[in-house]
């Protein structure tokens, strides 16, 4: 007969160990990517066609009779690879029957924090590899506002769109744009950003959402400003599972973790790197 964990009677130990909560970082690499559905798709690959430059046609006047200026567009393709993710979990009789916390429900919240740990472990590494030649700020310089502004620049001037914007920053660019004067008369929040937002959420400059991730992906004054509507995709063709199955010789119930999905960048140069600030160039 399945043990469960009602049966188990409370223990003082098992309320004080839930209020105890494990800490867990805060997640954002995986926002620079828009979501693919490739659920319906059997295909290894999925292509998605970039375009390799603008149209190169232009208006013109034209005398009575003349043949039309002719253009055409060309587009390359950026393909994003199917791979499966996973592990297991095993949980015994005993640890449901004896233990101090619900042991089940513990296990699929951690297996779903290690599946949220590899797909942002996975855009950041796209996102450092993969960005705009040009690179913001002075290394070894406190992150400031004029590096932020001079990123938006590099992206607006190369006319990607800037409501689609976001800017990632570690907890020492957090800190750095917290005590920034220029930072905080910028953004919406003013003086009172760090005690009314929180770390999570710094505002905004230009429309711009400031984003803080504390993985250490991003080491201090360095940062990144993405357009999300360009960068790339991130294609699901399953989306994370979690399936049981008992493994009765050793008493024991085996959860089992798994995804297929795959990354696309579709335009690297809609992402741009600042390794610190720009008020002292």
């Amino acid at each position: 007969m399945p043990i469960e964990q009602r049966d188990v009677p409370v223990q003082p130990e098992t309320i004080l160990r839930e209020v105890q909560e494990r800490t867990e970082p805060t997640y954002q690499f995986r926002n620079a990517f828009r979501d693919y559905d490739a659920s319906d798709n059997d295909a290894e690959e999925l292509k998605f066609p970039v375009p390799d430059d603008d149209l190169e046609g232009h208006v013109v006047e034209l005398d009575e009779g003349s043949d039309f200026p002719r253009s055409e567009l060309n587009y390359s393709e950026v393909a994003a690879v199917r791979q499966k993710f996973g592990f297991e979990v095993a949980i015994t009789d005993e640890a449901v029957r004896f233990g101090r916390v619900d042991v089940e429900a513990e296990s699929q919240a951690e297996m779903a924090r290690a599946q949220m740990a590899n797909i942002d472990s996975r855009a950041f590494n796209l996102l450092d590899a993969n960005n705009n030649g040009t690179t913001v700020g002075n290394d070894g310089e406190d992150l400031d506002f004029e590096a932020v502004v001079e990123a938006y620049e590099v992206l607006f001037a190369d006319e990607y769109n800037p409501d689609e914007m976001v800017l990632f920053v570690g907890p020492d660019g957090m800190r750095d744009l917290s005590l920034d004067d220029s930072f905080n008369r910028a953004t919406e929040g003013g003086d009172s950003l760090v005690t009314d937002m929180g770390p999570d959420y710094l505002g905004t400059i230009y429309n711009v959402p400031v984003l803080s991730t504390n993985t250490g992906d991003l080491a201090d004054d360095e940062a990144i400003m993405v357009d999300t509507s360009k960068y790339g995709y991130l294609a699901e063709w399953e989306p994370m599972t979690v399936e049981t199955y008992r493994e009765d010789s050793n008493q024991q119930t085996i959860y089992q973790l798994f995804a297929h999905n795959g990354f696309a960048v579709t335009d690297s140069d809609a992402a741009v790197f600042l390794q610190g600030g720009a008020s002292g160039a």
